[in-house]
């Protein structure tokens, strides 16, 4: 289902495709995280490109 995307993104075979959109506020307490640097995780385009 995806790998037509995968290959015009370039996305690697050993990566998934994937999406997450937060709606609505968490129940009760809700604490700081950790999350990795946008320039980390971010590609822009295409895979190997990342974001300026």
């Amino acid at each position: 289902m995806w790998e037509p995307l995968k290959q015009k993104l370039g996305v690697p075979d050993t990566m998934e495709i994937a999406a997450m959109i937060p709606m609505g506020y968490p129940r009760g307490k809700f604490g700081p995280v950790s999350r990795n640097p946008v320039e980390d995780v971010m590609r822009w385009d295409r895979w190997g490109q990342q974001h300026r």
